[in-house]
């Protein structure tokens, strides 16, 4: 039986201990911890070794931008060798082995401050993780979770994700002031080690693969899923915006890295509240069977597009804590809904491969959005031109909604 076809799951899975999902929800909270820590304050300790060695400011953000593309090119390489691994020894074993990877990774950004070159291996590292995790992570949710719950799963699941962006950026901050960079990394290297130790109660699950560059071509001209390919891409402008650009900005305006610890676990707080209550008015409306949750999904995608653009233009702490955290539910939501569509999508089809095709998908993607960031460094435009695209790509985003209409 191919990857490509589709097929059916039961509703629900049971065993004994830890099942799939909640051997996950305790290793996402602590995973999400320890990238919390570090999180927000990456982008800016990497821009800092590199604009100090090569002595300017575009310079700098141009090695950045360099740093991610070694991520996704590593990534784009080895996202289907990688499935085929996934499928051997399973979802708990890939996820420690992705563990393995991260570790290095952060002693590589404890040495980089002395030895510039670790950078890149950092992100090499980063790379080499990425598949292993996140397809197995999203692979679990579409095998052990509910049909009729997945925004709430996927809403608990991401609440606890959040649970440490609350706690970490503040933490990070305070450890960054008090002892520095490599001691931040540390403890995030300590933490991620102590979540591996949940994975190993969940059960073994049966894998499906088939993955192939032909079968990726295929997936994305396919009516069945061209449109989570293309949300996928959408989903790309988001998250890089949010998680690095939007950071380095805010530090770029002359916000400390106390304040900025400050403000983002003030964010995370209120992206926990909206997170849950989200995923439980998903379930509702989706239940519903019409179109009620497109419609939702829409509208919170128009104004979040239009918080985009104002992003542009502010210039204080006062305007950061209104756009992201009061205006910020909205993009919670907005990646909230989307979460929940890609795991739907995951349900029909089988799951290695499809979270390997997304896997590749959104490594193109971010190479696209890579390379405006470039263009904009070279015209000294490029928060205006990443931003733009931003709400611009949210928009496009909404073709995701039509996974609701499509039956298992």
């Amino acid at each position: 039986m191919g990857a490509w076809k589709t097929r059916h799951l039961p509703e629900k899975i049971s065993h004994r201990g830890l099942n799939g999902m909640r051997a996950f929800y305790v290793n996402t909270m602590l995973r999400s911890l320890a990238f919390s820590l570090v999180g927000i304050f990456t982008p800016i300790y990497i821009y800092q070794i590199m604009s100090q060695l090569l002595g300017s400011t575009k310079a700098g953000l141009a090695a950045l931008v360099s740093y991610y593309l070694v991520v996704r090119l590593t990534v784009l390489v080895g996202a289907i060798k990688w499935s085929k691994v996934i499928e051997k020894i399973g979802f708990r074993k890939s996820v420690a082995v992705s563990v393995l990877f991260l570790v290095g990774y952060f002693l590589a950004l404890c040495g980089a401050s002395k030895v510039w070159w670790l950078v890149y291996v950092a992100g090499w590292l980063l790379g080499m993780n990425i598949p292993l995790y996140w397809i197995s992570r999203f692979s679990v949710l579409s095998l052990d979770g509910r049909k009729e719950e997945v925004g709430k799963q996927m809403g608990f699941l991401s609440t606890l994700d959040r649970v440490g962006a609350m706690l970490g950026p503040i933490a990070g901050a305070a450890i960054i002031t008090w002892w520095g960079f490599r001691e931040l990394y540390l403890l995030a290297f300590a933490i991620l080690v102590v979540s591996i130790i949940p994975l190993w109660s969940m059960p073994p699950h049966q894998h499906r693969n088939g993955v192939s560059w032909r079968g990726f071509w295929r997936w994305l001209r396919d009516r069945r899923f061209y449109h989570q390919a293309i949300g996928t891409v959408a989903r790309v402008f988001d998250d890089y915006s949010s998680t690095i650009v939007w950071p380095l900005v805010i530090w770029f305006l002359g916000i400390k890295l106390e304040t900025m610890g400050w403000i983002f676990s003030l964010i995370g707080l209120v992206a926990l509240l909206y997170r849950l209550l989200t995923g439980i008015i998903f379930d509702w409306l989706y239940q519903k069977g019409g179109k009620e949750d497109e419609a939702l999904f829409g509208g919170v995608a128009f104004v979040y597009s239009l918080i985009w653009l104002v992003k542009i233009g502010i210039r204080t702490v006062k305007g950061v804590i209104i756009a992201d955290g009061v205006l910020g539910g909205f993009g919670v939501s907005y990646r909230n809904i989307s979460d929940d569509y890609i795991v739907l999508g995951g349900r029909r089809m089988h799951e290695i491969a499809y979270y390997t095709y997304r896997t590749l998908t959104y490594s193109l993607g971010v190479i696209v959005y890579l390379s405006l960031w470039l263009i904009g460094i070279y015209c000294d435009c490029w928060r205006e031109i990443l931003f733009s695209a931003t709400a611009l790509m949210v928009l496009v985003g909404i073709i995701q909604s039509r996974e609701s209409q499509i039956k298992i």
